[in-house]
């Protein structure tokens, strides 16, 4: 029989209220408003008004580029042994070179141009007309990578 003190709703058939209003956000427990309500605008990799990665990285891949040579010229090492700062059968490397700064924030040098006297000369790189200067005046010329291994 049915009594008005038995009486009871279904199993799930009453929700429960959200408890919202908790916090101290601009909408706490209500859900964010503007640009995150609408649907299809993402706000993907945006930083916060920081410039993005993609953004301050370079677009071409010449950006990574190998190091640069140093170039010596002969001239200016035939005025190092001119002007006594060099002994005559002293061999010319990378120390001697930076020591004089002959060569500044370089890990490697190329020597150019031609000379007059016998050079015994270590370095990473040479061109044509210095090596052909230093073989006519019976001088030599040695790669630093040869020597290193």
């Amino acid at each position: 029989m049915l009594v008005l003190n038995d009486l009871r709703d279904k199993p799930k058939s009453v929700k429960k209220y959200k408890r919202v209003g908790r916090g101290k956000a601009n909408s706490p427990g209500h859900g964010g408003k503007g640009q995150t309500a609408r649907t299809g605008v993402a706000l993907g990799n945006f930083q916060g008004g920081q410039t993005p990665i993609e953004r301050r990285l370079p677009k071409h891949r010449t950006f990574y580029t190998k190091p640069k040579l140093a170039t010596v010229s002969l001239i200016s090492i035939e005025r190092l042994l001119e002007s006594g700062y060099i002994q005559e059968n002293t061999l010319i490397d990378f120390d001697l070179l930076k020591k004089f700064k002959l060569i500044k924030k370089v890990e490697k040098f190329k020597v150019v141009g031609a000379c007059a006297r016998s050079l015994n000369i270590v370095s990473d790189a040479i061109s044509k007309g210095a090596l052909e200067s230093l073989n006519q005046n019976k001088g030599s010329w040695k790669s630093a990578e040869s020597i290193k291994s």
